[in-house]
């Protein structure tokens, strides 16, 4: 036999193997391929947040419901078979269920709303911060307090932001005094607008950076990088007792 012939052979058999080989692992991807599956099926997120869910291995379009709106609500969805969703809660907290619907099964997943921020109307003609609550306990020190952005009509300056640094002092000997954090913190630069005519309640757990058993009695406050394009007042002032 010729030595051409026989590397065309060859030549043919190796291509043949290859497409076999190629053949094999496709069927065997198609049977290994896994069933849709929910990315979670139980959630814990806060008022006036957004969050994300999938269907994983969705092979046909995607149907989402809430069965609280008003709690979690569908924003949008995306891919190619819808199989992504973006949703958005706002300022009730509670528990509700978000259903996804593929072909006749359905998927499941409980979402728990907790009180976080609380995003209203403002009326008010000046911007300012305000107390609204300190909520004390052996193992936590909550303080909530609200920003309010007014209208800034006629000022072309920045809207009004708000960052997540904060810093606690003291009043002691007619200064006031910074209280040293428990343990070393690095606050992210980004800031979050307040929309004009809006407020936002907003609550920190002074626990997560202080040693709250040594904040003995007395008069403190509370720096909470709050910027306003027409006032300056980015303090809460609180007594502990």
């Amino acid at each position: 036999m010729k030595t051409g012939t026989i590397l065309r052979r060859i030549t043919a058999f190796v291509i043949a193997l290859a497409l076999s080989i190629t053949i094999t692992d496709t069927v065997s991807f198609a049977k290994t391929k896994g069933k849709p599956t929910l990315s979670d099926t139980k959630l814990t997120v806060w008022t006036n947040e957004d969050l994300d869910l999938s269907l994983e291995n969705a092979s046909s379009k995607v149907t989402w419901k809430s069965s609280n709106s008003n709690l979690a609500r569908i924003d949008k969805t995306f891919g190619t078979y819808h199989q992504n969703v973006s949703l958005k809660t706002g300022n009730k907290s509670g528990t509700c269920t978000i259903k996804a619907k593929i072909k006749n099964k359905t998927y499941s997943c409980k979402v728990t709303i907790k009180k976080g921020n609380i995003v209203k109307k403002y009326s008010g003609k000046k911007s300012k911060t305000v107390l609204e609550k300190v909520t004390q306990t052996k193992q936590s020190l909550v303080i909530r307090y609200k920003m309010c952005a007014a209208a800034h009509k006629k000022c072309k300056c920045p809207p009004a932001a708000y960052g997540h640094a904060i810093c606690l002092e003291k009043y002691s000997d007619g200064k006031w005094r910074e209280v040293p954090m428990s343990a070393n913190v690095m606050f992210t630069c980004e800031m979050c607008i307040i929309p004009p005519k809006t407020s936002i309640s907003k609550a920190i757990h002074l626990e997560k950076y202080y040693d709250i058993s040594k904040l003995t009695k007395g008069s403190y406050r509370l720096y909470v990088n709050v910027y306003y394009p027409d006032a300056k007042n980015s303090y809460v002032t609180f007594k502990l007792r």
